[in-house]
């Protein structure tokens, strides 16, 4: 909960940032001076302030703009309404002067404008921590006292140890395996479930999986084979595909073969051993 506030917390003062990144181009590009609204009764109490204060010592724009901040800070200094600004501004970092100013200028609005005209005016070594600019960049380390390198180097070591007990065990389960598909060597023979149909004289005519299964997709006409013979229903499948056989054919085999996967792939013959499961007769 409190790193989600933090976050939060860290997204409004971006967001405020890039509010005020924003306001401060706009004005470059305006090249609009910034300066203090007053009204005429309020310029005319700046004025008797600086002519009690003897003028702007030693003349220029510094200079005169210093003591028109102090006139306005001593015009706001017996406003309440303006006190209080100052302590909120000050309660969130602010320089005093710098409050005050920014409070008499921006009087009778929310506070919030206060805190825009002082983000916008002062420099970023001036900000409060909190308004300063800062890399978007979250920063996570170990605490003092946190994982130590002996227990890191016991973690990885328990780690590897487990990924390598299936090797030692010639075990293969969940969640550890020993991949037996990429990590053993396989044998060069295959087995098949296959359904033919055999000619009057005996010649083989490989059947569609249309036939075999009524779908064109061969895949499920090699697990309606394959299902058929793991639950010994061999036989009824053969019925079921001489209904759908050509006429010119007399005889259904479901056959299990046994072939040379790499001759077969090579195109020289292939078949090892073959075992009929069921035969049937095609009805005239």
């Amino acid at each position: 909960m409190a790193a989600d506030a933090s976050r939060a917390v860290a997204a409004e003062r971006r967001e405020t940032r890039e509010r005020i990144t924003a306001a401060r181009e706009a004005r470059e590009k305006r090249e609009v001076t910034a300066g203090l609204a007053v009204s005429a009764e309020s310029r005319q109490l700046i004025e008797d302030v600086l002519l009690r204060s003897g003028g702007p010592a030693g003349g220029g724009a510094g200079a005169a703009g210093t003591s028109v901040a102090a006139a306005a800070a001593a015009l706001g200094s017996d406003d309440p309404a303006v006190a209080d600004v100052v302590r909120r501004l000050g309660a969130m970092g602010f320089a005093p002067s710098d409050a005050r100013a920014a409070a008499v200028a921006t009087a009778g609005a929310p506070l919030g404008a206060a805190v825009e005209r002082l983000c916008l005016t002062l420099d970023d070594a001036e900000l409060p921590p909190a308004f300063a600019p800062t890399p978007d960049v979250e920063v996570v380390r170990f605490a003092a006292g946190g994982v130590t390198s002996a227990a890191a180097a016991a973690a990885d070591a328990a780690l590897l140890a487990a990924l390598l007990s299936p090797v030692v065990r010639n075990q293969d389960s969940l969640p550890l395996s020993t991949y037996p598909m990429y990590a053993g060597t396989r044998s060069n023979l295959s087995s098949f479930v296959t359904a033919v149909g055999l000619d009057d004289v005996g010649d083989q005519s490989t059947l569609s999986a249309l036939t075999i299964s009524q779908s064109r997709d061969r895949l499920i006409a090699q697990s309606f084979l394959n299902d058929a013979v793991q639950r010994g229903e061999a036989a009824e499948a053969c019925e079921d595909i001489v209904s759908r056989v050509a006429p010119s054919l007399v005889t259904v085999e479901i056959a299990v073969e046994q072939h040379d996967t790499i001759a077969r792939l090579r195109g020289d013959e292939s078949l090892q051993e073959r075992t009929v499961v069921a035969s049937c007769g095609v009805p005239e």
